[in-house]
């Protein structure tokens, strides 16, 4: 007989996969907004806890989000609800709809962000760039190699069109021959020095800082900033199998949906140096191919 589960029961089968202590110690996941004994029928699974994302679940009747990133995630000094993170909780509060955030142990576990960003490169033999503390699998970033040699430009190409992000920024020749890559899906800067000593051809990451970028140039090691959003999406549809999976195995009775209308935030403005340009709004892979 099938079973309604609970936003703890939700949490605690997350955790299962991605357990709590392989977070970061500054991260802020779990149950971010709600009633953790409140059942759940529905789930809607997003990377972002935007108010378009809470919409959705208000318009489709879900009584769950679960988000990669947290809403709550730097210390609230204000419950003054005519700003953005107090005035989006209020509203989940009193749409009595749930938020958990499942973050860098999402990040870490294995199958999480960056092995999932590694396997649309094709890239094979893959362990952590910075593995975990205390023995634990897992950890921040991917390090592995290409079947075979590609140039930079052949492997951007690949990126682009599997992300769906038409303006990568790129350090290095097209033409460098890259085998032996890096990955951090989301901000990856902090990770440079793991792929200076794991001596990669090339890191994709994003949010990559300026003297990361110098530094790249002047050692000769490629990078690709992909965009944040690009290289963490992958999570999502993933979650959301996990989810449907797990409610399979329990006997639950749950509906586990994909936001399908989230969107990067940013898009590219292309000036054609005639007064007219090219507007290309913000994507998420699977939904636009550069051509």
């Amino acid at each position: 007989m099938a079973t309604i589960p609970s936003v703890f029961d939700i949490w605690s089968a997350i955790t299962e996969w991605a357990p709590r202590e392989f977070a970061e110690s500054w991260d802020s996941i779990g149950l971010q907004v709600g009633d953790p004994a409140a059942p759940v029928h529905k789930i809607l699974v997003v990377l972002d806890p935007t108010e378009n994302a809470l919409g959705e679940a208000e318009r489709t009747g879900a009584d769950l989000v679960v988000a990669h990133h947290p809403l709550l995630f730097r210390p609230v000094t204000s419950l003054d609800i005519s700003l953005p993170v107090p005035g989006l909780a209020a509203r989940f509060l009193r749409s009595g709809i749930a938020l958990l955030a499942c973050h860098t142990n999402l990040d870490s576990v294995s199958g999480g962000v960056s092995d999932l960003l590694a396997g649309i490169m094709g890239l094979e033999g893959l362990e952590p760039l910075r593995p975990l503390a205390g023995g634990l699998p897992g950890g921040l970033g991917r390090i592995g190699g290409l079947p075979e040699v590609l140039t930079l430009a052949e492997v951007v190409e690949r990126l682009a069109r599997s992300l769906a992000e038409p303006c990568l920024r790129v350090v290095g020749d097209p033409k460098t021959p890259v085998r032996k890559i890096a990955v951090c899906g989301g901000s990856g800067s902090d990770l440079w020095p793991d792929v200076l000593s794991r001596r990669a051809d090339l890191y994709v990451s994003a949010e990559l800082k300026h003297h990361v970028a110098r530094e790249a140039e002047y050692l000769q090691v490629a990078l690709v900033d992909a965009g944040h959003f690009a290289t963490e999406w992958l999570i999502v549809p993933a979650l959301a199998e996990y989810l449907e999976r797990s409610a399979l195995a329990r006997g639950w009775e749950v509906k586990v949906e994909v936001f399908e209308g989230e969107r990067s935030p940013f898009g590219c403005i292309i000036p054609d140096g005639q007064g007219t340009f090219r507007h290309i709004p913000g994507s998420r892979p699977g939904l636009f191919h550069p051509r």
